[in-house]
């Protein structure tokens, strides 16, 4: 018995073709979904600064963080001058005029034995 050029089986066939045929294409044209990580959090310069003193026993000049954090001299004096308006760190003129910000907690367990 003939059912016509499509019979039961062919036509489901032929659609279901038709239809994986279109997705496969909208998937290469898709762009891939990039899973993002969230940033790590970034060190603030407070941070690394207090970080570089504690391996300079507790002393440092804004050249220290500037050849040591690739900050510039102006963000690092700047920084430098903010901290000492609390109790943590002091700024001292040598005897040959160079600033030098002591970070007294850090001297101080420095000189403990």
């Amino acid at each position: 018995m003939m059912m016509g050029p499509f019979s039961f089986g062919t036509l489901p066939f032929l659609l279901g073709l038709a239809a994986l045929i279109l997705l496969r294409r909208s998937r290469r044209h898709s762009r891939p979904e990039l899973r993002r990580e969230p940033p790590e959090p970034e060190e603030s310069l407070e941070t690394r600064l207090f970080r570089l003193a504690h391996q300079l026993e507790g002393r440092l000049t804004v050249s220290d963080a500037v050849v040591h954090l690739g900050v510039s001299s102006d963000e690092a004096e700047r920084e430098l001058t903010r901290l000492t308006g609390g109790q943590r760190v002091q700024m001292n003129v040598e005897e040959d005029g160079v600033i030098v910000y002591e970070f007294t907690e850090l001297t101080r367990r420095r000189l403990t034995p």
